[in-house]
């Protein structure tokens, strides 16, 4: 059992945790691929506990589970990355400048400050089906030799999904479960590529995959997530 804590800067909705970095941090606890499955809005700054399970590890506080991990590999394909000044394109046209319900989320927030938040403003360019963004990790979020720690890119693998859709619904979403393959190291200091695009969509629930890549196109790091479109009327 270890205790664990979210931190305010890791926050997606202003009141509970980043649904990237939480699940992150308990894929921490799994050995290789992962998945989580995220029960409920982890809060911030509350002491919760990470426990050992015989098929993997669960999140828990105040004896609710918030979140349980599991060993789960999956096929790692993607879709050929834009280039990077595509990328660099297609972030400019990122809805969230127009409509966030979520503004100082720590993945794509606006309003976070470089080096508080990763500002991973994925949008899409004409006749594309995938958005695409640039992403330099800040050196706050690796050691001290510049390999970026797993839980953050799980963090930057998450927002691009939903951003593959959300703009098409006009309603926020929230992250249900996500599986991450790192097949690559990330470092602190360079640009990378993120993309996101929807494998499908039913009814309110919506399958999408997101990608890490190098500069230069190289496949690092691949995500299948499970999202749900929630009522604006929780966000009151």
């Amino acid at each position: 059992m270890s205790t664990f804590l979210i931190d305010r800067r890791f926050c997606g909705p202003p009141e509970s945790g980043h649904g990237g970095y939480v699940a992150g941090c308990l894929a921490d606890h799994i050995d290789g691929p992962a998945r989580i499955r995220l029960l409920k809005p982890p809060p911030l700054e509350t002491p919760m506990e990470i426990i050992k399970t015989g098929e993997g590890a669960e999140l828990f506080c105040r004896g609710d589970v918030y979140a349980r991990a599991w060993p789960s590999d999956f096929e790692a394909d993607a879709p050929v990355a834009p280039s990077l000044d595509e990328a660099r394109a297609m972030s400019e046209n990122f809805a969230g400048f127009n409509n966030h319900a979520f503004a100082t989320c720590f993945g794509c927030g606006p309003d976070r400050h470089k080096g508080s938040g990763m500002r991973i403003f994925a949008g899409y360019a004409a006749g594309s089906a995938q958005v695409a963004a640039p992403w330099q990790p800040d050196r706050s979020l690796g050691d001290k030799d510049g390999w970026v720690f797993p839980r953050f890119i799980w963090s930057a693998l998450d927002c691009a999904g939903a951003w593959s859709f959300m703009e098409s619904t006009g309603s926020p979403a929230l992250l249900g479960e996500f599986s991450v393959r790192i097949d690559g190291p990330v470092f602190t200091g360079r640009e990378y590529i993120i993309t996101g695009w929807e494998i499908r969509r039913d009814g309110r629930k919506h399958r999408t995959g997101t990608a890490v890549y190098t500069a230069e196109g190289e496949l690092l790091a691949v995500s299948r997530a499970t999202w749900f479109d929630i009522d604006p009327n929780y966000l009151a």
